[in-house]
């Protein structure tokens, strides 16, 4: 599962890892394709809904992760990963 941590309101995911995948989040609606809403952001533990930015994906120390904000379901994590994947694959 993934998580939405506080550096700079991002999801990261790769647990386990020293260093994790991370893209924004945001309260803004989705824009473009490479967005996607969280369907399951109550019981992600998030005050409010949010939408995953993929178009720009970075790595990040796990250490510089601030705090946490939720944890994302295993529906919501397995959608991000496939439209990653899905993302990967057209280019």
């Amino acid at each position: 599962n993934g998580v939405l941590s506080g550096v700079r309101h991002s999801c990261c995911w790769m647990p386990g890892m020293v260093t994790v995948g991370v893209a924004r989040v945001t309260s803004q609606q989705v824009q473009t394709r490479y967005d996607m809403k969280l369907i399951e952001w109550k019981r992600a533990g998030l005050l409010l809904p949010l939408v995953v930015r993929l178009h720009k994906l970075a790595t990040l120390q796990k250490t510089l992760a601030e705090r946490r904000l939720g944890v994302l379901t295993t529906k919501d994590s397995s959608r991000i990963k496939a439209k990653i994947q899905q993302i990967w694959a057209s280019v």
